[in-house]
């Protein structure tokens, strides 16, 4: 929902309000307000006490996914760092295949998934994650994610033992 919508969401609601009261004002009489107006005060403040609390938990509910997603975000941005600190100590084609990686990845995520959410679009990552798995052999299912990871392990170990990198482990 855009700005927009929300404002003439909120103002046409004002409006309806606006119309009803007046339109009661006109067919009621005012004598029978005075008699309701004691009760109504009471009614507004126990409306008022329920409101708070249901946007209390609104609010503690989106604070709440506010810090997951900044946790997330933390936690993405420490294991980039992290691998282009460790790709410094790898040889000259496995270091600069992982860099060309990450640039390709940090590229992907700037240029396409940033506007994708800014749009409010779906992520193309489960996409490109399927793709990415069947082009190494994996398959899509839960079988082929079994022969997956040991062809990374093994990737690993071999980028492992061809550098000074192994001492890590």
């Amino acid at each position: 929902m855009s700005y927009t919508e929300l404002g003439g969401l909120v103002l046409g609601t004002g409006l309806v309000a606006a119309f009803t009261c007046a339109l009661l004002h006109r067919i009621i009489r005012h004598d029978r307000f005075r008699r309701y107006h004691e009760v109504g005060h009471a009614v507004f403040l126990q409306l008022g006490v329920i409101f708070a609390v249901l946007l209390a938990f609104v609010f503690n509910g989106v604070w709440s996914d506010y810090n997951m997603a900044s946790q997330a975000i933390d936690s993405e941005c420490a294991s980039l760092h992290g691998i282009a600190i460790l790709s410094d100590r790898l040889p000259s084609p496995a270091r600069d295949a992982i860099l060309d990686d990450l640039h390709a990845y940090l590229t992907t995520v700037v240029d396409q998934e940033w506007p994708d959410m800014r749009r409010r679009n779906a992520s193309g990552f489960g996409r490109n994650w399927r793709n990415w798995t069947r082009a190494l052999g994996a398959g899509s299912g839960s079988w082929g994610m079994i022969s997956f990871w040991p062809r990374l392990r093994r990737m690993w170990w071999r980028i492992c033992a061809s550098s000074k990198a192994s001492w890590w482990f």
